[in-house]
């Protein structure tokens, strides 16, 4: 049987790249205001995001959107082909403070996400 479209929009499987890494983390694409709501349902606490705020279908107002979904908003940006080691570090800070939280990463891809994900 297939799902119908307002289901898989409220999945959190359904996030672009969506990848699980462990009970706590996850990594994914850039997410739909839609998406955002079911992440937080999904017992999510809290959001980073290493996007630009001119990415790939990037959300104007992600930082709204994700508190008042009840999730803490944190926003490294990240330059896709240029991160650096002060972007990595805070990255690396951030995961040490929210250590024991339920954490999704998500860049526009998921691509900035596994490899920051790779260095913790």
């Amino acid at each position: 049987m297939k799902k119908n479209q307002s289901t898989i929009l409220n999945d959190v499987s359904h996030c672009l790249n969506y990848t699980v890494i462990n009970e706590d983390i996850s990594s994914s694409g850039q997410p739909t205001p839609i998406q955002i709501d079911a992440i937080a349902t999904s017992g999510f606490q809290s959001r980073i995001n290493l996007a630009l705020h001119d990415s790939t279908d990037a959300l104007y107002e992600e930082g709204g959107i994700v508190s008042e979904a009840s999730m803490n908003y944190f926003h490294v940006p990240a330059p896709f082909d240029a991160p650096t080691k002060a972007h990595l570090k805070l990255f690396l800070d951030l995961m040490t403070v929210l250590q024991g939280k339920k954490i999704g990463i998500h860049c526009a891809f998921s691509w900035r996400a596994s490899a920051f994900l790779y260095h913790y």
